[in-house]
């Protein structure tokens, strides 16, 4: 199982790929078609909203140390249905200017583990070569 994280408006494209949609954020938009499920571990909390992103890094670093990884893990397990995972919130990243918690949460796991667990989603292009036959 591949672990991503992606943001609500890539979800055709996750859907299309086969990609569980597991919810990171406090709330999820009315419009996703997906049945998201919440892992409320991985939240922000209301109170970092305000936040700029040294503050909100060290709140939300507080909050990732006081959980039980190996339950987590459990939880994303049992939430993939056997697929590959996006965990989802709102913000697009689409300026490298922008920040969200989903990255920084990456990044704490990552360190944590050692090794590049999860990564953002990027839909394969598709090739612009289209391979011969020569039958």
């Amino acid at each position: 199982m591949k672990i991503y994280t992606s943001y609500y408006g890539n979800e055709k494209k996750l859907i299309k790929n086969n990609i569980e949609i597991i919810s990171i954020s406090l709330g999820q938009p009315k419009w996703i078609k997906s049945n998201a499920i919440q892992i409320k571990e991985l939240t922000p909390e209301w109170v970092f909203m305000k936040k700029e992103y040294d503050d909100y890094k060290k709140y939300y670093y507080k909050k990732l140390d006081k959980q039980n990884w190996d339950i987590i893990g459990d939880k994303i397990k049992s939430l993939s249905n056997g697929k590959d995972v996006a965990l989802c919130c709102y913000e697009s990243l689409k300026n490298e200017d922008e920040w969200c918690h989903r990255t920084m949460l990456a990044e704490y796991v990552n360190n944590l583990l050692g090794y590049k667990l999860i990564t953002e989603f990027a839909e394969k292009p598709k090739s612009q070569y289209v391979q011969l036959s020569l039958m």
